[in-house]
């Protein structure tokens, strides 16, 4: 979820858009943008995993929001991979914008999130 996007607030709280249809609230917080600041970390430790993750800017398209690959790496255990989508909307990843930018925010085209999705299943 991306932190400036107009219709789902990444810390909560009212929405008064026409894409929300009146009031709404929004409950789940991104774990990126979560209080603790964890911004990913916390899902490895379960493996062991500790440490600053290598940061990747991935490349993009004109127009999209950047998007920056997080890999927390650990000996004999699957990384922890986040994607940060920074200034990004509420959307799919590589899907449509299927309402205008000023509504939902942008959706990053360059970042296929199915196929991240499909990759993570077939592996191992």
């Amino acid at each position: 979820m991306g932190g400036t996007q107009p219709a789902a607030r990444p810390r909560g709280g009212r929405l008064d858009t026409a894409a929300a249809r009146g009031p709404a609230r929004r409950s789940a917080v991104a774990a990126a943008d979560r209080p603790d600041g964890d911004g990913g970390q916390g899902l490895g430790s379960g493996n062991g995993i500790t440490g600053e993750p290598d940061s990747v800017r991935l490349p993009g398209q004109d127009g999209d929001p950047p998007v920056v690959r997080l890999t927390w790496p650990a000996p004999g255990c699957s990384p922890v991979v986040l994607y940060r989508i920074e200034g990004g909307g509420h959307g799919w990843p590589g899907g449509p914008q299927y309402l205008p930018a000023r509504v939902i925010g942008r959706i990053p085209r360059h970042l296929g999130a199915t196929k991240i999705l499909l990759d993570m299943v077939t592996m191992g």
